[in-house]
């Protein structure tokens, strides 16, 4: 009987030595492999990208278009922006979060090109102003946009994203010419049916006392 029970205290030993070591070991070997769960995470990367805003109020005034940038960290770009240069004349740039960018351009064939940098990255920044003339007329419209190869922008650690390699993403602007009526007609159709009246009459009287008047005139020249 004593050899009985203590060959079944030492069964007993082995199997929760068993229970056990499997407890701990489970994790360890589910380690060793490759999880599915992290596989099913996606990365989250910062979108990176520009956009232009456009604006204007009428013939007779500047248009407003606005540059600005998407991303982290943002410390320099590039951008070569076209338009209708039968509508708009390029003007002057000047910078916002980053300093003045240097320009070349052509109104002729409707190109700008800007760049500028900043010793600090920014976070979704607007870069620069643009400024142009209104040449249009009333209806006219264009399409202000990115020429992609020469687009890019990059963080403060230099590291580089190009529109002509889909690393960033581009947004054009649309811009119409609004047309508005001149001070004239304005207030020709101010004016209520009996003001006119009031203003022929008025003409009238006195084109007719001009006309007595030089009858009169004549009579007594005639009778000297």
């Amino acid at each position: 009987m004593k050899h009985i029970t203590t060959a079944s205290t030492v069964a007993g030993v082995l199997l929760a030595l068993v229970v056990v070591t499997g407890f701990f070991a489970a994790p360890v070997t589910a380690a060793g492999l490759p999880s599915t769960q992290t596989s099913q995470v996606a990365t989250v990367e910062d979108e990176f990208g520009v956009v232009l805003e456009a604006e204007t109020e009428s013939p007779e005034e500047a248009a407003v278009v606005t540059l600005g940038a998407r991303g982290d960290d943002l410390a320099g770009y590039e951008a070569n922006v076209s338009f209708d240069p039968s509508v708009l004349q390029f003007d002057n740039a000047t910078g916002a979060d980053f300093p003045d960018p240097v320009t070349n351009f052509d109104n002729d064939d409707g190109w700008v090109y800007l760049t500028s940098s900043h010793q600090d990255g920014h976070e979704h920044p607007t870069v620069a102003v643009l400024e142009f003339d209104v040449v249009g007329t009333g209806g006219d419209e264009t399409d202000i946009q990115f020429i992609e190869a020469d687009t890019l922008v990059n963080t403060a650690d230099l590291d580089v994203y190009e529109a002509s390699s889909e690393e960033i993403t581009t947004e054009s602007a649309s811009l119409e010419v609004v047309g508005t009526e001149t001070a004239i007609s304005e207030s020709v159709l101010d004016l209520s049916p009996l003001t006119i009246v009031g203003a022929a009459f008025g003409a009238g009287v006195l084109l007719m006392a001009v006309i007595v008047g030089a009858v009169l005139y004549g009579k007594r020249l005639g009778q000297q």
